[in-house]
């Protein structure tokens, strides 16, 4: 996932990665942010993919 960057086309490309990969794994593949104050000001500290078991 890490090298689609160009958009709109990153979007598409995106869901149809998301939806191959919960296909091959029969998990959850969902994107994650955390965030952080630093100095009054809020930064992305980092994001990603995380794999979770269906419900």
């Amino acid at each position: 996932m890490v090298f689609i960057m160009g958009w709109p086309a990153s979007n598409i490309l995106e869901f149809i990665l998301q939806k191959i990969i919960e296909k091959k794994t029969k998990m959850v593949l969902r994107k994650f942010y955390n965030w952080t104050s630093i100095h009054g000001e809020e930064m992305m500290r980092d994001y990603g993919w995380v794999l979770k078991e269906r419900a």
